[in-house]
């Protein structure tokens, strides 16, 4: 026999010695009640923990805090793209009405459709975008939701995302057949 054959065969001799070995003894931890040393408080906490394992009916601690209470986002939108005359983070005052003067009820008009874009797009808060290999994702917010918009995608089934731009995006407003522009130079 050769050398590596007489290496391999005294290997598989001590592993099944030590298989043996371990079969006939196996190893087992030990209790233990009390630390021997170390700090009392440290004993009198290990002894808190065993009476809190033997009492059965106490309910587990489980922590909701964090779900409940979730952290507030570390970033704040800037600025809102869709209306270019407000900042972001203003509030709209309704205006009180005048007293003394009764308003007759009219036929509800129909409202203009740009204004109904105006005033779905103005949800939006745009806070990023991603460019790589040809394609831009730009990153919008609408209330809690976050979408990642590309070109060919569509918003609400109404917008088609036509071209996202370095300073501009494009939208179809399909249901008035009109192309939306957004200014995007402040990003």
């Amino acid at each position: 026999m050769d050398r590596k054959k007489k290496i391999l065969c005294a290997l598989f001799i001590l592993l099944g010695l030590s298989l043996t070995y371990r079969l006939f003894h196996p190893y087992e931890q030990k209790e233990v009640n009390t630390l021997k040393y170390g700090s009392v408080a440290h004993g009198r906490a290990i002894r808190k923990i065993q009476e809190d394992r033997v009492n059965p009916n106490r309910p587990p601690d489980v922590k909701l805090s964090l779900l409940e209470n979730p952290a507030a986002r570390s970033r704040d939108v800037l600025r809102n793209p869709f209306f270019a005359d407000e900042p972001a983070g203003t509030v709209k005052k309704p205006e009180p009405a005048p007293e003394g003067i009764e308003v007759e009820p009219a036929r509800p008009a129909q409202p203009d459709p740009m204004e109904t874009v105006n005033r779905e797009l103005g949800q939006m808060k745009v806070f990023g975008y991603y460019e790589g290999l040809g394609h831009v994702k730009l990153f919008v917010e609408r209330g809690r939701e976050i979408l990642v918009i590309s070109e060919g995608d569509k918003i609400d089934g109404k917008y088609l995302v036509k071209e996202i731009g370095s300073t501009r995006v494009t939208l179809r407003a399909e249901h008035i057949g009109q192309d939306v522009h957004i200014d995007l130079s402040g990003m």
